[in-house]
């Protein structure tokens, strides 16, 4: 989950709202990383790996620029990769908008 402050209900953007026709994008960086993953619990049975560094000044330019985002209408649903990676992101959007995906 995300935790955070949403100045106006007007900058909230919802999850699980495709439209047809919608352009996939992702934004923010992007390192892959297996560490302390579910997938990695799930199929060695332990997390290992190091975590990925937090980058203070990285993430408040993505949370400007998401929020940004939201307030421009520029996007119709958003939803962060973290919990499970891009696929299980895609998948759970597909579902909720019960739409499908060419990706």
């Amino acid at each position: 989950g995300t935790v955070g402050v949403i100045p106006s209900v007007g900058q909230f953007l919802p999850s699980g709202r495709w439209h047809d026709g919608d352009v996939l994008f992702q934004v923010g960086p992007c390192i892959p990383s297996l560490a302390g993953s579910q997938y990695l619990l799930m199929r060695e049975g332990r997390n290992r790996g190091r975590p990925l560094e937090f980058l203070p000044d990285v993430e408040a330019g993505f949370v400007r620029r998401a929020l940004k985002t939201a307030r421009d209408g520029v996007a119709s649903s958003g939803r962060a990769v973290a919990g499970g990676g891009l696929a299980v992101a895609i998948a759970r959007e597909a579902t909720e908008s019960g739409l499908g995906a060419v990706v």
